[in-house]
């Protein structure tokens, strides 16, 4: 557990598609402008210094960005900030493939970013939910992208996804967050047909089955470590 530092409460590892909307907006409303939103890094571009030189993008001086600030929340690895010390460090985690479903459909419903090389190819090629699923870094995003290398013991929470629905003010409690349930759902707002397309996918087993397989080591790690969180 990180040792208690009065100038960093909070550190939050936003998980993209596993409810952290709802999280940073409780965040934000906490922190107002002593939050840092660290959402650059870019993550699944294989362009990106995150990914194509992850030591080097590791050696560089990220805690200067929280001068000034009490906490800090985003899409980025908890290595980035390994040398920061902050009185409660967190995530949520959700089933590999439900979370990959629903990043496939909310980048559907996006613009294409030119400034991310797979967003772009992802809108150039338009891949079915088993293309998507083949590429690398989301086929094995926990255990190769947002978690690579990390020790999850630093962690002072993990939680699950599915506790955001049912005991969400437990949840809110634990993380020392306001209760006011500010539950969004980002990717039905973002792509109208998500909940019809992805009833598709879903009743169709054969396709399921192999989902499933893409994300089996994925799967592995999320059984571990959700079940960490009543230790935490």
């Amino acid at each position: 557990m990180r040792q208690s530092n009065p100038n960093l409460d909070f550190i939050f590892v936003h998980v993209p598609k596993a409810g952290g909307a709802s999280i940073v907006d409780a965040i934000k409303k906490k922190y107002g402008t002593d939050l840092l939103l660290d959402y650059k890094d870019k993550i699944v571009d294989p362009n990106a210094l995150y990914d194509a030189d992850f030591k080097s993008f590791l050696d560089l001086d990220h805690a200067q960005n929280l001068q000034g600030k009490r906490a800090v929340a985003g899409h980025f690895s908890v290595l980035k900030y390994g040398q920061v010390q902050a009185a409660n460090c967190a995530c949520i985690l959700r089933d590999p493939l439900e979370r990959m479903m629903s990043n496939y459909f909310y980048w559907k419903g996006t613009k294409p970013n030119p400034a991310n090389r797979f967003n772009a190819q992802f809108h150039i090629e338009k891949p079915t939910i088993e293309e998507f699923a083949n590429f690398d870094l989301i086929q094995n995003f926990y255990t190769n992208c947002i978690f690579r290398s990390v020790d999850m013991g630093q962690f002072d929470y993990i939680g699950d996804f599915a506790d955001l629905v049912s005991h969400w003010d437990l949840v809110m409690a634990r993380l020392g967050l306001p209760a006011e349930r500010i539950r969004r759902n980002v990717t039905q707002d973002i792509y109208k047909d998500y909940h019809t397309e992805k009833s598709a996918i879903v009743s169709n087993e054969k396709l399921m089955a192999r989902l499933r397989n893409l994300v089996k080591d994925d799967q592995v790690f999320y059984e571990k470590w959700v079940m960490s969180v009543g230790e935490r």
